[in-house]
């Protein structure tokens, strides 16, 4: 008759060093999954919908530990962003660096700046990448809330003045003031350009400016299709009856002001298809 040995009693030292790795665990998935649905614009979200619950739960290990969406916002993102800041921080130490910084308005109507920085060096591909380092929420958009925003994130990084070598912005004067009222000063290596893709947009829109008539024709055939999707589909069907040879039929591009290069694409689009334009109007008259 064998004997059992009796049950020996966790002691209160190992049961906090279990209870410290299952914790250590726990985080780390959950970082990890934030690291990477945030990496690949996957919003947080996701993780409560029924399919990803499952799948995590099945497939991944650990996975039934990943809280949902609001526990995931509150206790872990702010972790992986400061991590994410810091690995970028490393990234950037002792390096030369292009500076690019634009201000926009949001869906409220508040003055947003994006600041971006750039290490001068190529990396495995030939690209030099910009990383953006901060967004700023300006009370009022101006030279001095501008340069103040842009110091106080190389601050941040740790980028000595002296390796800063280029200040990018777009036309505007408040951003040209920047740079020659205070950033200049402070970053004694550096240089200011202007974005060539603002310089192109307003090469774009002089070009475009003088086409009264043809920027109103474009606007009127526009117009024709706003809200009438069944004249959209007649419209897909007589083009793919006189290109019956393309793939598939487009819509006429809108020109959006804020890409120059529409304009033209649309210009392209009438002056391939006007020819037709009559026949088909004439078709929507008779019904």
């Amino acid at each position: 008759m064998s004997v059992q040995e009796p049950t020996r009693q966790v002691t209160i030292t190992e049961a906090v060093a279990r209870k410290s790795i299952a914790s250590s665990e726990r985080n780390k998935i959950c970082e990890d999954w934030v690291a990477t649905c945030t990496a690949l614009n996957i919003p947080l979200s996701k993780s409560d919908h029924p399919a990803m619950r499952k799948f995590l739960f099945e497939n991944v290990t650990n996975g039934g530990a990943i809280p949902g969406f609001h526990q995931l916002q509150e206790k872990y993102l702010g972790n992986v962003y400061l991590k994410e800041k810091e690995a970028l921080r490393k990234r950037l130490a002792k390096k030369p660096v292009a500076v690019i910084f634009d201000e926009t308005p949001d869906v409220e109507g508040r003055c947003v700046l994006n600041i971006l920085i750039a290490p001068l060096e190529k990396d495995e591909s030939g690209r030099i990448l910009a990383y953006l380092a901060d967004t700023v929420f300006l009370e009022q958009c101006n030279h001095s809330t501008v340069s103040v925003s842009v110091v106080k994130c190389l601050q941040e990084y740790d980028i000595a003045n002296e390796d800063v070598i280029v200040f990018d912005t777009d036309n505007a004067a408040y951003m040209k003031k920047a740079y020659t009222a205070a950033l200049q000063s402070l970053f004694p290596n550096s240089l200011h350009v202007t974005c060539m893709a603002h310089i192109m947009n307003l090469i774009g829109d002089a070009f475009r400016r003088p086409f009264d008539q043809l920027n109103s024709f474009m606007l009127s055939f526009s117009q024709m299709f706003y809200h009438a999707g069944s004249r959209k589909r007649r419209y897909l069907q007589f083009m793919s009856g006189k290109h019956p040879t393309r793939q598939k039929a487009t819509m006429a591009p809108n020109p959006c002001a804020t890409r120059w290069n529409s304009w033209f694409k649309a210009v392209q689009y009438h002056s391939e298809h006007f020819k037709l334009y009559k026949e088909f109007i004439e078709m929507e008259i008779k019904g």
